[in-house]
Parts: structure tokens; sequence; C-alpha cells
């Protein structure tokens, strides 16, 4: 029976990707995953981290750049120690966070003024990802506090909750 879902599946993401559904499969699928981002990122008072995989990792404000991964607890507290003590932060929270963002296939993540924006993929100033913004205060044309990019795209899913893409 397994077996025969999994075409079923395939088929039915392929069409809403096609149709321009996929981010709010996607969104649908991670939403529990994406809001415990949000609150554990929160708690953590952790208020930028990368999936720590791709070139330039950061924390806080601390920027990393070499081509080593810190995905465990032990890499992630033997790189950023000195940050972790500076900013008081548990690095059992910080290595949840990052877990959690590489299961919802975010690169990144910075929160600013009450926006979260949770990065998937792009280039310099052109990226795309999901973003929560408090009293969906957010509109086309608007420019993303963490980063200060133009959304040039914008799709609200749920919540306060929106799809994005900027240049």
């Amino acid at each position: 029976m397994p077996l025969a879902i999994f075409p079923i599946v395939t088929v039915i993401a392929f069409y809403l990707s096609a149709i321009g559904m996929g981010n709010q499969a996607h969104f649908l699928l991670n939403k529990s995953n994406l809001q415990a981002i949000d609150t554990l990122s929160q708690d953590a008072n952790v208020y930028q981290i990368s999936n720590m995989r791709r070139h330039h990792k950061i924390l806080n404000d601390q920027l990393i750049s070499n081509d080593d991964s810190y995905t465990t607890e032990r890499e992630i507290a033997a790189a950023y120690a000195g940050k972790i003590r500076a900013d008081d932060l548990d690095v059992e929270k910080v290595a949840l966070l990052r877990k959690k963002l590489d299961r919802s296939g975010i690169v990144s993540m910075a929160r600013e003024d009450g926006y979260i924006v949770l990065t998937m993929g792009g280039f310099l100033d052109n990226e795309f990802g999901y973003l929560k913004a408090p009293n969906n205060d957010i509109e086309v044309g608007y420019m993303i506090p963490p980063y200060a990019l133009t959304v040039i795209s914008l799709t609200e899913l749920h919540n306060g909750w929106y799809f994005y893409y900027t240049t």
C-alpha cells in the first residue's frame, strides 16, 4: 500500500508546483515546524541563524565563513562558544533550531521589529521564502526589516504568514 501512495503524492506535488501552488503545499506540510521555529527562536533569544550547511554560517551577529558544516550540538558549541557565552544562549536550543530549519528546507532565519524571515534560497538580494509579519503589515514594494530587501511578490498563506520573493 505505501508504494501505491508514492506515485499519487508525486503526481499531486508536480501538479501543485505547475499551477503555482507548490509554496502553499510546502507551507501546509511544514506549518507546525515553521511556527516552532518562530517560537523557539524567540525563546532561545536567537535573532539570526543559518542552517549551518552553506558557506556562510551565522548565529546572531557572529558570521563564520568556511567549508565545514556544524550540524551537531557539540560542533555548534565549539564553533560559536564566544557568541553562546556573550549572548547567554542555550546551545541545546540553538542546535534544535538549526535542525528545524534544516528539516523545513530553510537556509536562514532572521527576526527584527516583529518580523521573522525564513529564507529558502536565492542569491545575494534575490531570495525567496516565508515571512511572518506583525499585524499582516506587509505588501509588495515593502522593504523587509532584517535585510532591507524589496518584496516583489507576496502570497498570503495563513495567520500572518506569507511566501515572498525579493529583488
